[in-house]
């Protein structure tokens, strides 16, 4: 789950500069298949936040707040909350790029620009970024690619692959990009949520309550 939300972040943080607010639809998919890592559903950002609403075998928000250096994922049916335990050391290898310097950052980052390609409707530039050891727990690829019809920094689609295995084990698109309003409220914890802090336990809980026949 830290995987999946580090990875919208990484979303979010790309595009922090370009759009205050925005919104957009995603397919989330994870080589794992949990069902609190796979789904479609709206994505909504606000400079450094973001917010997933999946609707998939469980529903699920996923929260994150990059100034915070937090992120949380909430389970409606249980009314529970699971803290993703992230810090702020994992955003250290996100470039925080704007509208005006977007190419040039990312490959200050490391990574390499792989030419064009159309991605979900868009004509996009591919980028691809390896990650070794300290960075990461094993070695990582990460492919992103620049919707190139905007001048500002949004990405249509995010991959993570272990190494140099050819399958994804995670990945985020994102279409029907557009700006709008994003109220501050929808990033807040509902008071009346639990924390839940064994998430073995949350999973099994969840999984057994949406398969029990209404």
């Amino acid at each position: 789950m830290k995987q999946l939300f580090l990875i919208c972040m990484a979303v979010c943080l790309f595009s922090r500069l370009s759009i205050a607010d925005w919104e957009a639809k995603f397919n989330i998919d994870a080589k794992a298949k949990h069902p609190m890592a796979v789904g479609q559903g709206k994505a909504q950002f606000k400079k450094k936040k973001m917010r997933f609403d999946i609707k998939g075998p469980l529903e699920v928000s996923f929260i994150g707040d990059a100034n915070l250096g937090k992120g949380w994922a909430l389970l409606h049916s249980m009314k529970m909350l699971i803290d993703a335990n992230l810090s702020p050391s994992d955003f250290k290898h996100i470039p925080l790029c704007d509208e005006s310097s977007s190419d040039s950052c990312l490959i200050k980052a490391g990574f390499k620009k792989l030419g064009s390609e159309l991605v979900n409707t868009y004509d996009s530039t591919l980028y691809e970024l390896s990650l070794k050891p300290p960075q990461v727990t094993s070695p990582t690829r990460v492919k992103a690619w620049k919707v190139n019809a905007m001048k500002e920094m949004v990405l249509t689609r995010v991959l993570v692959f272990e190494a140099d295995k050819p399958t994804p084990i995670s990945s985020v698109d994102l279409t029907e990009i557009k700006p709008v309003q994003v109220l501050d409220s929808i990033f807040l914890i509902p008071k009346d949520y639990r924390s839940m802090p064994n998430v073995n336990e949350l999973f099994l809980k969840a999984t057994k309550k949406s398969q029990t026949p209404k």
